[in-house]
């Protein structure tokens, strides 16, 4: 006689997270038996079921019906299991049939054997909702210009915070179509992680085979890369504010995270060499000339050493500061250079962008508020040498005050191509259209603080649909 199992890979999955299942078939007889061959893609054996939200009523599917449907199936393939054997091995569950939604499903199976058939017991498993707490998109150099990266993410979990991550490559720029990955869980934090990111490169960003994932539980710096399964660990000295995104990556360079201490006058870097087993290190720790009210880092070109870039904007009562300093690998910052805009306030919800062309040049964009409700001021300076003047850009007025924003540089072969502005009014998000006005982009789960990424010919903006999962939209158009 034979034994036949199958069990989810585990309880519960997260929606656009591969599913599997792993079949067993032991032979508890003294002499060898043949059994159907689960790995043939011919086979009509095993048959599955499968109950669940898209199959309140089951659907019942083996290999062959899944790739011939409504064609008879041919001879089944068998395969010889020695006395006392176990065969194990998986199926892609969710390649086969389609696992799209939440919910609980249940899934049976049922064996042909000499003449019968020998059923395994029914097993269930649940798909849950995204809802992530921590968010953001890692990217680098752009192949062809396309858009790739990687999108990394914090849930919360009863007793702990589950790690994942999802790749995603712009397939067809001038359909706007971008292919994401299935989902990845990495690890499990502690239930008080927090501030999830992905570094940012001056390369195209895979061309390491490692790719890292940062975040922080309390004062303990976390890092994980794609050959381990354990996150390296650094504690800075006390708890910090936040830490600064995004972090930093050359080519052979170790992982640069910085942290903005809880009092936001020091500004801390965690190194993480990219050798493994890496040993993280405090590199440097430095007085801020003021508390940031947003702070943002990125690399110089290869050619030019890669100089790495920090600025951030302060708030007074009247007027704001834009403040920016850079520093080289295993030095501190210099001195930090800062430019006066006398007039205007600082939106809040809005970080500080920063991009670096190919001259070396610091390009720095905040966001003000105008002399009106809904009216705003896209404010940048430029520091090449020497600090420029702040150029104004009025921008068109909205009806409704914006709650927040982002401004996004996209740059193609060390030049800036586009100036992406998003501003959000609560549950409508605008975004500047090529006329130069505000243009509505459709309503969308879309994730706070927004999220973009560089396209070819548009920029994406993401969100995260609790029953379709987290998807990239074009704007811009």
């Amino acid at each position: 006689m034979i034994a036949y199992e199958i069990e989810p890979t585990q309880p519960d999955y997260l929606l656009q997270e591969d599913i599997d299942l792993t079949l067993r078939i032991s032979n508890r007889d003294s002499r060898p038996v043949e059994v159907p061959d689960p790995n043939r893609a011919d086979n009509s054996q095993p048959v599955f079921g499968i109950i669940g939200p898209p199959y309140p009523q089951g659907l019942v599917f083996s290999n062959w019906s899944v790739a011939n449907p409504g064609q008879p199936a041919p001879p089944v393939g068998e395969m010889t299991l020695a006395p006392g054997a176990t065969w194990e091995g998986q199926v892609p569950l969710s390649a086969v049939v389609s696992v799209a939604a939440p919910g609980d499903y249940r899934v049976s199976s049922v064996l042909a054997f000499q003449g019968g058939n020998v059923r395994a017991p029914e097993r269930s498993f649940r798909v849950n909702h995204p809802d992530p707490i921590s968010v953001h998109i890692g990217q680098g150099g752009r192949p062809f210009d396309a858009a790739q990266g990687q999108i990394v993410f914090l849930q919360r979990e009863a007793k702990s915070t589950a790690v994942y991550s999802i790749r995603f490559d712009e397939s067809d720029p001038s359909n706007s179509e971008i292919e994401l990955q299935p989902v990845l869980r990495r690890s499990t934090a502690a239930a008080n992680a927090a501030d999830i990111s992905s570094p940012w490169r001056n390369t195209p960003f895979f061309d390491e085979m490692l790719q890292w994932i940062v975040w922080r539980e309390g004062r303990s710096v976390k890092a994980l890369n794609d050959a381990e399964t354990k996150p390296v660990s650094f504690d800075l000295p006390n708890e910090p504010a936040y830490l600064v995104r995004p972090p930093l990556k050359t080519n052979g360079g170790p992982v640069e995270v910085m942290a903005v201490s809880a009092d936001r006058r020091k500004l801390l870097m965690v190194s993480i060499p990219s050798q493994l087993p890496s040993k993280p290190n405090l590199a440097w720790q430095v007085d801020l000339p003021a508390p940031p009210d947003s702070i943002a880092a990125a690399l110089g070109p290869p050619d030019q050493g890669n100089l790495r870039h920090l600025a951030f904007a302060v708030r007074h009562s009247k007027g704001f500061d834009v403040y920016h300093a850079t520093y080289r690998e295993g030095a501190a910052p210099g001195p930090f250079e800062t430019v006066r805009v006398d007039s205007g306030r600082l939106r809040e919800n809005v970080p500080v962008a920063l991009a670096v062309t190919g001259d070396g040049a610091a390009h720095v964009a905040v966001l003000g508020a105008g002399d009106h409700p809904g009216e705003s001021v896209l404010v940048e300076v430029v520091f090449h040498q020497t600090p420029g003047a702040p150029v104004l850009t009025p921008l068109p007025p909205l009806e409704k005050e914006p709650t927040d924003g982002a401004i996004f540089y996209v740059e193609r072969r060390g030049d800036i191509i586009r100036r992406d502005s998003v501003l959000s009014t609560g549950s409508e998000v605008w975004c500047r259209g090529r006329s130069g006005g505000f243009v509505k982009i459709k309503p969308r789960p879309f994730l706070k603080p927004l999220a973009l990424a560089a396209g070819k010919d548009l920029t994406y903006l993401l969100y995260c649909d609790r029953d379709r999962g987290f998807q990239l939209q074009p704007f811009g158009r």
